[in-house]
């Protein structure tokens, strides 16, 4: 993303992550630089990370009113104080279950607006699907999209005819059963073809492709139309993903909207 902003200055950002990313130096509890690379990058955030080695030569490039996310739901509170402070817009896993994912999608590319001149930027972290559909990343959490939430999102950024750039992260094969390798590798691999404008269809029929990127995996488990079949009849892991959501998300989200 900061590559793409310093050559495309005025790109718009949509980040689909259980997670902020947004945390600095000063407000991360763990001190983890993994959550920290939207702080790094956003304007209003100067000086928080002054003194740290390693950080001169990162720009802040990517405008409050630029990002919007989607799919949050494990933030830190010094992130949600981050969020509101700057007015940055986010859509939390309970608006997407509530409103739908076509709606939240379509606010999102209102808000945004990319163009031309304003190339989209998606970043797509697997550990915003849910554990059920990505399991093999390193910060799993409960309650996520489903894997036709994902590919709308992607299809959806493919179709605004704006889409410079993609990235999907924290796909981790060290991580889980080859099983659970060889779903989410498979997962990434949809939401990229997805990203790059092929149909539903074109997605789930793209066996021979994939099976090219990891054959010792579809060599141990056989086509993966089967993987595919058998997800698109899984639900995420909770049974009610409105009310089993972590109570602090929710409630930020509609504190957030009474203050709009």
């Amino acid at each position: 993303m900061h590559g793409h902003a310093l050559t495309r200055p005025k790109i718009k950002v949509l980040w689909v992550d259980a997670h902020a990313d947004i945390n600095t130096c000063r407000t991360s509890p763990s001190g983890n630089l993994h959550g920290m690379p939207l702080g790094v990058c956003m304007e209003g955030l100067e000086g928080h990370f002054d003194g740290i080695p390693g950080f001169d030569w990162v720009q802040k490039r990517v405008k409050p009113e630029d990002l919007v996310y989607i799919g949050l739901r494990d933030i830190d509170d010094g992130e949600i104080d981050i969020m509101k402070n700057l007015g940055i817009k986010w859509f939390s896993n309970t608006d997407v279950s509530t409103r739908g994912v076509q709606s939240v999608m379509s606010e999102a590319m209102s808000l945004l607006q990319p163009s031309e001149e304003q190339p989209l930027h998606l970043s797509f972290d697997i550990d915003a699907l849910d554990p059920v559909f990505a399991p093999s990343t390193g910060t799993r959490a409960p309650y996520g999209l489903s894997r036709d939430d994902g590919l709308h999102i992607c299809e959806q950024a493919a179709q605004s005819g704006a889409l410079g750039a993609m990235d999907i992260v924290e796909v981790n094969p060290a991580l889980g059963s080859k099983l659970d390798v060889l779903k989410t590798a498979r997962m990434a691999f949809d939401m990229v073809g997805a990203s790059l404008g092929l149909s539903r269809q074109e997605v789930n029929d793209a066996q021979d492709e994939f099976e090219a990127v990891i054959p010792p995996l579809t060599a141990r488990y056989g086509s993966t139309h089967k993987v595919v079949r058998d997800m698109g009849h899984q639900s995420p892991s909770q049974p009610e993903r409105v009310v089993e959501e972590p109570q602090r998300v929710a409630q930020a989200s509609s504190q957030r909207k009474d203050s709009a």
